[in-house]
Protein backbone atom coordinates (compact mmCIF):
# COMPACT_ATOMS: atom_id res chain seq x y z
CA UNK A 1 0.00 0.00 0.00
CA UNK A 2 2.96 1.99 0.46
CA UNK A 3 3.40 2.17 -3.21
CA UNK A 4 -0.28 3.22 -4.04
CA UNK A 5 0.31 6.18 -1.49
CA UNK A 6 2.82 7.51 -3.60
CA UNK A 7 0.32 7.67 -6.94
CA UNK A 8 -1.62 10.64 -5.87
CA UNK A 9 -5.23 11.01 -6.43
CA UNK A 10 -7.17 7.12 -6.95
CA UNK A 11 -10.84 6.31 -6.83
CA UNK A 12 -11.81 3.74 -4.02
CA UNK A 13 -14.26 1.63 -3.74
CA UNK A 14 -16.36 -0.01 -0.97
CA UNK A 15 -19.27 -2.17 -2.48
CA UNK A 16 -21.94 -3.89 -0.42
CA UNK A 17 -25.07 -5.70 -1.53
CA UNK A 18 -27.11 -2.12 -0.36
CA UNK A 19 -24.35 0.31 -1.16
CA UNK A 20 -21.73 1.66 -3.24
CA UNK A 21 -19.22 3.92 -1.84
CA UNK A 22 -16.52 5.61 -3.93
CA UNK A 23 -14.13 8.36 -2.40
CA UNK A 24 -11.21 9.75 -4.29
CA UNK A 25 -8.31 11.03 -2.75
CA UNK A 26 -4.63 10.00 -1.98
CA UNK A 27 -4.22 6.78 -0.34
CA UNK A 28 -2.26 7.29 2.89
CA UNK A 29 0.37 5.70 4.12
CA UNK A 30 -0.66 2.85 6.39
CA UNK A 31 0.93 1.11 9.18
CA UNK A 32 -0.03 -2.32 11.29
CA UNK A 33 -1.74 -2.67 14.58
CA UNK A 34 -3.90 -4.77 16.43
CA UNK A 35 -4.69 -6.86 13.86
CA UNK A 36 -5.76 -3.81 11.20
CA UNK A 37 -4.02 -2.36 8.58
CA UNK A 38 -4.16 0.94 9.47
CA UNK A 39 -4.93 4.09 6.57
CA UNK A 40 -4.37 7.74 8.49
CA UNK A 41 -3.92 10.44 6.91
CA UNK A 42 -5.05 14.13 6.10
CA UNK A 43 -6.87 13.35 3.04
CA UNK A 44 -10.77 12.09 3.12
CA UNK A 45 -9.24 8.21 3.00
CA UNK A 46 -8.95 6.22 6.05
CA UNK A 47 -9.70 3.07 7.68
CA UNK A 48 -9.16 -0.19 8.98
CA UNK A 49 -8.16 -3.31 7.26
CA UNK A 50 -8.89 -6.46 9.02
CA UNK A 51 -5.34 -8.41 8.08
CA UNK A 52 -6.47 -11.83 8.69
CA UNK A 53 -9.23 -11.36 6.59
CA UNK A 54 -7.64 -10.80 3.36
CA UNK A 55 -7.27 -13.64 1.43
CA UNK A 56 -6.07 -12.24 -2.22
CA UNK A 57 -4.90 -9.56 -3.82
CA UNK A 58 -5.55 -8.82 -7.66
CA UNK A 59 -4.64 -6.88 -10.26
CA UNK A 60 -7.60 -6.41 -12.40
CA UNK A 61 -7.56 -4.69 -15.94
CA UNK A 62 -10.51 -4.20 -17.71
CA UNK A 63 -13.11 -2.77 -19.96
CA UNK A 64 -15.95 -0.66 -17.58
CA UNK A 65 -18.80 1.43 -19.36
CA UNK A 66 -16.61 1.10 -22.40
CA UNK A 67 -12.94 2.75 -20.42
CA UNK A 68 -10.15 0.84 -19.70
CA UNK A 69 -10.15 0.31 -15.96
CA UNK A 70 -7.49 -0.94 -13.67
CA UNK A 71 -7.47 -1.61 -9.89
CA UNK A 72 -6.00 -3.50 -7.02
CA UNK A 73 -8.74 -5.23 -5.41
CA UNK A 74 -8.46 -7.08 -1.86
CA UNK A 75 -10.40 -10.19 -1.44
CA UNK A 76 -11.65 -11.38 2.22
CA UNK A 77 -10.72 -15.42 2.87
CA UNK A 78 -14.78 -16.08 1.46
CA UNK A 79 -14.04 -14.84 -2.02
CA UNK A 80 -16.13 -11.28 -1.36
CA UNK A 81 -14.31 -8.11 -2.44
CA UNK A 82 -13.24 -6.29 0.87
CA UNK A 83 -12.12 -2.69 -1.09
CA UNK A 84 -10.63 -1.55 -4.95
CA UNK A 85 -8.30 0.89 -5.69
CA UNK A 86 -8.34 2.01 -9.00
CA UNK A 87 -6.13 3.75 -11.02
CA UNK A 88 -7.59 7.81 -10.86
CA UNK A 89 -8.14 9.87 -14.10
CA UNK A 90 -7.76 13.52 -15.80
CA UNK A 91 -10.05 16.30 -15.59
CA UNK A 92 -11.39 14.30 -19.18
CA UNK A 93 -11.83 11.18 -17.94
CA UNK A 94 -8.68 9.39 -18.93
CA UNK A 95 -6.75 7.27 -17.35
CA UNK A 96 -3.64 8.81 -15.55
CA UNK A 97 -0.67 7.66 -17.53
CA UNK A 98 1.30 7.79 -14.37
CA UNK A 99 -0.81 5.99 -12.35
CA UNK A 100 -1.29 2.60 -15.52
CA UNK A 101 2.47 2.72 -15.54
CA UNK A 102 3.04 2.21 -11.55
CA UNK A 103 0.03 -0.01 -11.50
CA UNK A 104 1.84 -2.42 -14.06
CA UNK A 105 4.86 -1.88 -12.40
CA UNK A 106 3.62 -2.88 -8.52
CA UNK A 107 1.20 -5.69 -10.10
CA UNK A 108 4.55 -7.20 -12.01
CA UNK A 109 7.19 -6.96 -9.21
CA UNK A 110 4.80 -8.44 -6.99
CA UNK A 111 3.51 -11.46 -9.76
CA UNK A 112 7.46 -12.01 -9.80
CA UNK A 113 7.24 -12.18 -6.17
CA UNK A 114 4.74 -14.46 -6.06
CA UNK A 115 2.64 -12.56 -3.65
CA UNK A 116 -0.65 -12.07 -5.72
CA UNK A 117 -2.14 -12.77 -8.88
CA UNK A 118 -3.63 -10.73 -11.71
CA UNK A 119 -6.03 -10.59 -14.39
CA UNK A 120 -5.50 -9.49 -18.16
CA UNK A 121 -2.56 -7.17 -19.26
CA UNK A 122 -2.62 -3.52 -19.16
Amino acid sequence: MDDVADWGEVMVIVHTADLILECRGALPVGQEGHGYFNLRGPGPIGGHIRRDRCGAIQFVSRPFMGSDSHAIMLFNRDGGVMVKIFVGRDETRALRADQVARFVALRDRLAMEGETGHDNDA
